[in-house]
């Protein structure tokens, strides 16, 4: 098995902001506006740290993927997961490219 060598561009070592990206996504009942909230605080951080929008795009996902339960009905719950992810998606690319 193959352990990397580097930190997920995800969640560094005192990354508060993936972190609580992660936490909102795995609280049972999370509204919308409370991830988007954790999504567009997330954004700030990468693009702050001049991060690249495909490489923001890229940790966002894996923090959304990592949270995400594994429901038992694998049809509805992939219907769910990608309307949800396209939604997460979209509040990332409003958030990196807002004009401020």
């Amino acid at each position: 098995m193959h352990t990397p060598t580097h930190p997920s561009p995800a969640v560094g070592p005192s990354d508060g902001a993936a972190l609580a990206l992660a936490n909102a996504l795995k609280r049972p009942g999370q509204s919308d506006a409370a991830i988007r909230e954790a999504v567009f605080v997330f954004v700030r951080g990468r693009r702050a740290e001049a991060m690249k929008p495909e490489a923001v795009l890229i940790a966002l996902k894996a923090i959304v993927r990592a949270a995400s339960p594994r429901p038992l009905d694998i049809s509805l719950a992939e219907f769910h997961a990608d309307e949800f992810m396209s939604r997460c998606v979209e509040w990332c690319i409003e958030e990196y490219f807002r004009l401020e």
